[in-house]
């Protein structure tokens, strides 16, 4: 992946697309001000995001034409929903000429806790979830641990630090949880979920890095072996 240049916008218009859970939900930024809309249903996403998209141009008063980049949530996640934000990203940021900026689902999570560590929770269904390890710095989060696959009861072992457990694989696996290592879990912070809200926080950090993408590198990341199988046989279909 290429960074691309950008010119300097302090204040650009960005719309932010997150489909990667059941909750799927839109959002956009323009002058200093956030308006967002989301949904259930991955089922619908492809339909939803259109709609919903429609909706908050036409209440924050904004053309489509005026947004400068799109936000987009690249995995892991629903492998239906991460396909339908992703095809629907590559089309709009294609079709307007702009580039695209990509977050890893799990750093959603991660912005939303106060403490200096955060790992970082995704139920995966079939007894697994994604995990990985933030760590704040004066300007931003930076990965610990890369983004993997886990048993609920064998997470990698974790610094000694001020940090709590987050995401709907803590809320879903707090039993299996108790214990991690030998030693005592950290706090779990309930019920915080992916949001395209979240997503236009740190776009709009990666927007003044100049950290944006082609519109064709709108691309999700699997992490189960068993769904990049199914990709590449759907692919040969």
């Amino acid at each position: 992946m290429n960074k691309q240049l950008v010119k300097p916008d302090s204040h650009p218009i960005l719309l932010a697309i997150d489909t990667a859970t059941e909750a799927g939900s839109v959002c956009l930024y323009r002058n200093e001000q956030y308006y967002y809309s989301d949904w259930l249903g991955a089922d619908k996403h492809v339909e939803s995001v259109l709609s919903h998209i429609k909706d908050i141009l036409k209440e924050s008063d904004t053309r489509i034409e005026e947004v400068k980049a799109l936000v987009f949530s690249q995995g892991p996640g629903s492998f239906t929903g991460l396909r339908a934000g992703c095809g629907v990203t590559q089309g709009l940021a294609l079709s307007l000429g702009i580039p695209v900026i990509a977050v890893p689902t799990l750093l959603m999570l991660a912005e939303q806790v106060n403490t200096p560590w955060a790992f970082t929770l995704l139920d995966a269904r079939m007894g697994q979830v994604y995990g990985a390890l933030y760590k704040k710095d004066e300007t931003d989060w930076q990965e610990m641990i890369p983004t993997g696959l886990f048993q609920p009861d064998q997470l990698p072992e974790l610094p000694n630090e001020e940090m709590v457990l987050v995401g709907s694989g803590a809320d879903c696996y707090a039993e299996q949880l108790r214990l991690i290592s030998g030693k005592p879990i950290p706090g779990i912070l309930p019920n915080k979920v992916p949001h395209a809200q979240w997503l236009i926080k740190i776009g709009l950090r990666k927007w003044q890095k100049g950290d944006v993408l082609a519109s064709h590198e709108a691309l999700p990341i699997y992490i189960r072996d068993k769904v990049a199988l199914t990709t590449a046989e759907r692919q040969r279909q």
